[in-house]
């Protein structure tokens, strides 16, 4: 839940929002409270009018990366995969990514409609880096690029849409 747009605010009230809806550690330091929230000197209870701890996720779908590689040639007799990127952020409320949050973990499954992809577990830690980068072969025979992304987030983040 966002702090009060006007009004009385505390550092009490920004430590609860970040405490209870961001995951960080416990502080009534304004310096600290202002670094988890991204915000640079000087620093000033009235920047966080409005604000909110709570963080989305977004992706950038699966980007072709390539469709010509043979892949193990001998084994697959030349089968042609498309090779498909897949990139999950943690991003503030605006969906810009950030670096600083709590640990997240996700279940990504990309599949194809012929059978190609893959399940895969992510966590995202904090510090200096906001995204997870993989990589997914989906089938050849898949013409239509018809996958299907799902994820599961087991942290309560919810997807950013803009």
């Amino acid at each position: 839940m966002a702090l009060p747009s006007s009004g009385p605010l505390s550092i009490g009230d920004i430590r609860n929002e970040q405490v209870n809806n961001g995951g960080f550690a416990s502080s009534y330091s304004l310096r600290q409270l202002s670094s988890n929230a991204g915000k640079s000197t000087p620093d000033a209870i009235s920047e966080f009018y409005g604000y909110s701890a709570g963080f989305l996720y977004k992706y950038d779908g699966l980007t072709l990366v390539s469709s010509t590689t043979p892949f193990c040639e001998a084994v697959m007799k030349n089968r042609v995969l498309t090779i498909r990127r897949f990139t999950i952020y943690i991003v503030d409320n605006s969906c810009n990514p950030i670096t600083s949050h709590p640990n997240y973990t996700f279940t990504v499954s990309i599949t194809s409609n012929n059978s190609g992809g893959r399940n895969e577990n992510i966590t995202i830690n904090n510090g200096s880096s906001s995204n997870y980068t993989t990589y997914v072969a989906i089938d050849a025979c898949d013409t239509n690029n018809q996958e299907t992304v799902t994820i599961t987030n087991s942290d309560g983040l919810t997807q950013c849409s803009l």
